[in-house]
């Protein structure tokens, strides 16, 4: 995380982001005075939820994360990458302050609005033996969560179109103990909060989780071969390894509109070594 200062800098010397923050605002950031909210029912560890309905034609309702600092950069991150993989996710936004003086109706500055699916419904096994592409996208479900570390139970379901897609990205990328104290720290806790995450990170054997996760897939599907599935599983690996780095890079520069700059570097230097960890397994295969 030695890049942090020298971001910081930049960010301080050019009084704005590296990239040009109007010119993406509309596709990373929602407005909060465009929606009216109330609580969303839901059984989960996000704490309280928010149903986000526009107030305004052309947008679309948002179901609304607010309570855990972790939740945001997460959803956002991988819906993100996911959707530059064509993997279906609901796509998320991260909500900003406007530059006027208004009231903040959420209980942290870290919030994330994810695209609200109606219709969802679950699907059987008999459903991904009967459907080719059902199949794929639940193997590529499970491969996105073995890649971006997902701690929590993988969750799918059916959309009324036909497709399965996977929701609830909360606890990924080794960030589910980030916290608000955390995050104020920026220059001392934070960074060497980050640094340990990503030095356990870096020794970790992914080969070793890949493995584990092509066997759960099998097993899901009752294919007695593991290697069976490795032309569905080993897709998005080699999507997210073609994944440019300009496009990373708007992707997390968004980020620095909400967290502290280390968050974004702390991203940035994962998806790299993750890239270097999925190239040596694919290597194996």
């Amino acid at each position: 995380l030695g890049d942090v200062y020298k971001r910081q800098g930049q960010r301080q010397q050019n009084n704005i982001s590296v990239r040009k923050v109007t010119d993406l605002d509309n596709e990373f950031f929602v407005d909060s005075r465009d929606y009216i909210y109330q609580p969303f029912n839901h059984e989960g560890f996000s704490g309280q939820l928010l149903l986000a309905t526009p107030i305004r034609e052309g947008l679309t309702p948002l179901l609304i994360k607010q309570e855990q600092p972790c939740s945001a950069c997460c959803e956002f991150v991988y819906s993100r990458l996911a959707q530059e993989m064509q993997i279906p996710v609901p796509q998320a936004f991260l909500i900003k302050k406007s530059g006027r003086k208004e009231s903040w109706p959420f209980k942290t500055p870290y919030v994330v609005g994810i695209t609200y699916l109606e219709g969802l419904h679950p699907f059987t096994t008999e459903d991904l033996q009967n459907s080719i592409n059902m199949a794929f996208e639940y193997v590529c479900h499970y491969a996105l969560a073995v890649m971006f570390e997902q701690i929590d139970a993988v969750q799918i379901a059916t959309t009324p179109d036909g497709n399965l897609v996977g929701f609830d990205f909360t606890d990924c990328f080794r960030l589910s103990a980030l916290t608000e104290a955390i995050l104020k720290k920026q220059d001392t806790l934070l960074i060497h909060f980050l640094k340990m995450l990503l030095n356990a990170f870096k020794q970790d054997d992914f080969s070793s989780s890949a493995r584990l996760g092509a066997e759960v897939v099998a097993n899901h599907l009752g294919v007695p071969q593991i290697p069976a599935v490795y032309p569905f599983y080993l897709e998005p690996m080699k999507r997210f390894c073609r994944i440019g780095n300009e496009q990373i890079k708007e992707i997390l520069e968004a980020l620095d509109e909400v967290y502290p700059v280390a968050i974004s570097v702390y991203f940035e230097e994962y998806l790299a070594e993750l890239k270097l960890k999925i190239s040596r397994y694919l290597e194996t295969i």
